[in-house]
């Protein structure tokens, strides 16, 4: 601390490359569970260094693969064939990806050419559990230290425990792919996002439509890739995609019919561009039916989010009594959800929730108790943002586009929505805001300071001092690290 803050980013900067590429190392060696936090861990562009995003992207798509004479007997087996030529007339031995849980192969079957993707289960169910015990068992001596960032850990990683053991069912994703086909038809969002059709599903083995296109994994993966050039190749743009996906989102979510599912795994691995423009989700393992009585929960926060309504969200959550925050204001409620259930930019959105210096919940400001049954909006959320961070999205809201499909549910179930309105901060000043913090020290803000980045006040006296004190300190450590490095430079 002692050191200009140049010399200590230029310090952090090659601690986290070897950190990074140990960690690399880790999930190649060790697979299983510890392959899907390397998968989450290279999303989060927003929250990660740079060293670890570009080190466990690989996690996404560069896995071992199983041999494919393992392959063969598991599927001869499950269709209960003597010769995989009874039913596909060509079958790629090379997988196009293989997962923790599954491998995926490319094929044509036989009875009319069609191309299919052939996802085999691995078998790992035991080993990978077992990762997740042992993971939950250190995170609950990680919080007795204080070392789980104020998340509370636990309780997250208990999230796993419930929703991973489906994913080794693949009976059990087929119809989850069925009833989000549903959802979407009902909403007239099918022509924008694209599923897999299923052909053929047994409990080890699923058999489905071949989307074409390219991942999104490529953004991740290739250091260099042009974002922009990624989404023109098929004459879209980054907002119009995430605007699709949002609001794909909300209809699964907020499902009138009490239907209501959530794809809980994102991440850029199961996301592709289609070549007719339609954005492609891939991978319904991860798929969750919330109870109604969260749903309503949700759905009343979500309303008082885009409405602006603080007091409203926090009697919404504390109404659904799942969280604890830690000396939690209505303001603290307001700027935890933002930045964890929504994708517009908060004073937290890119902050490492590690980092002592400027994060709020690792400072003490923390879940005091998180909740098992609502991490998957949250995970969905840190992906997303993670993701829209990487193609220069940072301004735009899943909870507004999320309103109207939670008002139509709380509608037909009769249910009162919020109805305060507060003008939202403004995007011209979001982004005004966003700049002069980037790069300024700052701990703990106070509650009004808070109130303006989430619902803005250009007169607010505190807001204004605490602005310009920040800047002053960015000032002052960038003449100090402009001075460190004229000095390293006479020497």
């Amino acid at each position: 601390r002692k050191l200009p803050q140049a010399q200590r980013d230029t310090a952090w900067d090659k601690q986290h490359a070897w950190a990074a590429e140990r960690a690399r190392r880790l999930v190649a060696d060790f697979g299983g569970f510890y392959t899907k936090l390397g998968q989450i861990t290279g999303t989060c562009s927003h929250l990660m260094p740079p060293e670890w995003v570009e080190a466990l992207s690989e996690t996404m798509e560069n896995n071992a693969p199983v041999q494919f004479q393992i392959i063969r007997k598991i599927l001869l087996k499950e269709l209960k064939i003597s010769s995989l030529e009874e039913i596909f007339q060509d079958f790629d031995e090379i997988p196009v990806a293989t997962a923790s849980v599954a491998q995926v192969h490319k094929a044509k079957l036989r009875k009319d050419g069609t191309i299919v993707a052939v996802k085999v289960n691995l078998g790992r169910k035991k080993l990978i559990m077992s990762d997740v015990h042992t993971m939950r068992t250190q995170s609950i001596r990680a919080k007795k230290m204080g070392l789980d960032a104020g998340l509370d850990m636990p309780t997250i990683m208990e999230a796993y425990e419930r929703v991973v053991p489906e994913e080794f069912d693949f009976e059990k994703e087929a119809q989850k792919i069925h009833r989000c086909h549903d959802i979407l038809q009902r909403n007239q969002l099918d022509h924008l996002l694209l599923i897999p059709q299923v052909f053929h599903a047994t409990r080890n083995c699923l058999i489905m439509s071949w989307i074409h296109g390219p991942k999104f994994s490529q953004l991740f993966i290739q250091k260099d890739a042009d974002v922009t050039a990624f989404f023109e190749q098929v004459h879209t743009t980054p907002s119009k995609v995430f605007s699709v996906l949002h609001r794909a989102y909300g209809a699964m979510l907020f499902d009138p019919s009490g239907n209501s599912i959530i794809h809980c795994d994102p991440h850029p691995g199961n996301l592709k561009l289609a070549p007719d423009g339609r954005i492609a989700l891939l991978d319904f393992g991860q798929t969750k039916q919330l109870s109604p009585r969260l749903i309503t929960g949700c759905a009343r926060a979500c309303v008082a989010m885009a409405r602006g309504d603080i007091q409203g969200l926090s009697q919404a959550i504390n109404a659904l009594d799942e969280f604890t925050l830690i000396g939690g204001s209505p303001t603290a409620w307001a700027l935890i959800s933002y930045t964890f259930f929504d994708t517009r930019w908060t004073p937290l959105a890119d902050v490492n929730i590690y980092d002592l210096d400027r994060s709020i919940l690792a400072r003490g400001g923390g879940f005091e108790r998180n909740s098992a049954d609502a991490f998957p909006l949250m995970r969905v959320s840190i992906l997303m943002r993670g993701l829209m961070n990487r193609c220069g999205l940072h301004d735009v809201s899943m909870i507004d586009a999320w309103e109207p499909y939670a008002l139509r549910y709380l509608t037909c179930n009769s249910i009162q929505p919020s109805h305060r309105m507060t003008k939202i901060i403004p995007i011209t000043h979001l982004r005004r805001a966003r700049r002069r913090l980037k790069s300024a020290a700052y701990s703990i803000l106070p509650d009004s300071v808070l109130a303006y980045f989430l619902f803005g006040d250009t007169n607010n006296s505190d807001y204004l001092a605490t602005l310009r004190k920040l800047q002053r300190q960015g000032q002052q450590e960038q003449l100090a690290g402009r001075s460190a490095a004229i000095a390293a430079g006479a020497h």
